[in-house]
């Protein structure tokens, strides 16, 4: 099964936690999980934070999760590739429409 989620609150929200929490059981079980994050929630994988959600994100990636930026959300706040995890693809709002439309299911996570 693939899921989809939309991350868009920053890491100093309890949607971050629930997440990767999430996350990580829905990879055990052997399904796909696209992450689009956008808005505040690109700073989940921006280095660096006294959060260390990133670091967890990353540990994930090698296990099937696959990470998606809005580039414009990015682009707003003065985030660059260098400042993310590695392996997060910058892609737009079009590639979002992309992931909902291939999801078995998606969820979203907001304020």
């Amino acid at each position: 099964m693939i899921i989809g989620i939309l991350l868009t609150t920053g890491p100093e929200y309890q949607n971050s936690q629930s997440v990767s929490t999430f996350a990580k059981a829905l990879l055990s079980l052997g399904n796909a999980v696209n992450l689009f994050l956008m808005d505040d929630g690109i700073y989940n994988i921006v280095r660096g934070l006294p959060y260390e959600i990133a670091e967890v994100f990353e540990t994930l990636q090698p296990k099937g999760l696959d990470i998606m930026l809005c580039r414009q959300s990015a682009e707003r706040r003065g985030i660059r590739k260098a400042h993310c995890i590695s392996e997060t693809a910058w892609r737009s709002q079009i590639e979002l429409a992309k992931c909902i439309e291939q999801s078995d299911r998606f969820m979203s996570f907001s304020r």
